[in-house]
């Protein structure tokens, strides 16, 4: 008679040996990819942002106006959202309503739902005295709030910072010592994630480091036991994404889970650690990694890292030089690349087997 072995031991013995049944049986995700529509004479060049019920922002050409304008996809149909003539315009992120942060030219700008736009460079303070140079909307959350990065010249002194736009008021994000501010990403709670500068030390270096803003304060993130950080977005979670400089300086990929800082396990093929883009409220992570001197595509979930080019479907034959951006909760993907040796094109990624 076959006997099997108990239960309860078997578990222990695959507990110790740090293998789980469930992590042999999962297999990688599988993606389906397509360029997005050229539609209403634009043609997307990049994707930026994707809000989680599936509208998309970022860049696109325009032949009649000789540059490239903001736009949203939606429900399949790509629509031009319109800024002055002339000036190279884009979206960066988009919320739930359809309502877009972004810039055009060298000013932030915002539509709403409608597709009306609104220069925010223009109701910008930087005080009294001082001149906006320029701006660039970076985020927009369920509720409306936008964050903004912005370079003033103030009193003939430059000046780089951030504001909070919300019902009409902007909050100075302050900065960590140094004067200097560069927001990234703002989640649902209204924590915004970004990178500041600290007093200069006694040799008269002012490192950046990452952090949360919080009503009204700033959590400094610290490192990896380097000298700086950055952050690139943040989840409703508070988790951020970025990178930091180690003890022998090296440039690693991190996740923060609300307390540590973690670094991100490196992709197949490479002994370089990941760069993050962008974090969604799964956990999944999307951005570039650096594979036998390029730069490729992944994706991180569950702890594992895959580039993006090894779990497309037949959908990815004659796309390269793939550059996530975004990424929403249901795992759908967005950036640009090319198609069959073809101009920068816009795409979105879908998973098979979600």
């Amino acid at each position: 008679m076959l006997r099997l072995p108990h239960p309860i031991a078997s578990a222990a013995v695959l507990a110790l040996s740090g293998f789980t049944a469930t992590a042999a049986q999962a297999a990688p995700p599988v993606y389906r990819i397509e360029a997005i529509a050229a539609q209403h004479q634009a043609r997307p060049r990049t994707a930026l942002g994707i809000s989680r019920n599936g509208i998309v922002t970022g860049g696109a050409w325009m032949k009649s106006r000789d540059s490239d304008s903001a736009y949203r996809f939606i429900n399949g149909a790509t629509r031009p959202l319109i800024g002055p003539d002339t000036l190279d315009a884009a979206g960066r992120r988009v919320n739930d309503d359809g309502a877009v942060v972004g810039w055009v030219g060298s000013a932030a700008w915002m539509w709403d739902s409608a597709g009306a736009g609104t220069s925010l460079d223009a109701l910008m303070p930087c005080d009294a005295d001082g001149d906006v140079r320029s701006s660039q909307g970076r985020d927009i959350n369920n509720a409306g709030d936008v964050v903004l990065k912005y370079h003033c010249v103030q009193s003939g002194i430059e000046v780089s910072g951030s504001f909070l736009y919300r019902g009409g008021s902007f909050v100075d994000l302050d900065n960590l010592g140094g004067g200097f501010n560069e927001v990234n990403a703002i989640n649902t709670a209204g924590q915004a994630a970004g990178s500041s500068s600290l007093p200069p030390d006694g040799d008269g270096h002012s490192y950046v480091h990452a952090y949360i803003w919080e009503a009204g304060s700033l959590r400094d993130l610290g490192t990896l036991g380097g000298r700086s950080s950055t952050a690139e977005d943040i989840n409703d979670a508070g988790h951020v994404v970025g990178s930091a400089r180690d003890a022998a300086n090296v440039n690693i990929g991190y996740r923060y889970d609300g307390s540590t800082m973690q670094a991100l396990p490196t992709c197949p093929g490479s002994s370089n650690s990941p760069q993050p883009r962008a974090i969604n409220n799964r956990g999944q992570i999307v951005g570039m990694s650096l594979q036998h001197k390029n730069f490729q595509a992944f994706l991180l979930q569950k702890n594992r890292c895959y580039l993006l080019s090894t779990i497309l479907d037949d959908s990815g034959t004659g796309w390269a030089n793939l550059q996530p951006q975004d990424i929403n909760d249901d795992g759908v993907i967005v950036g640009y690349g090319q198609l069959g040796g073809g101009k920068e094109q816009a795409f979105i990624a879908k998973p098979v087997n979600p």
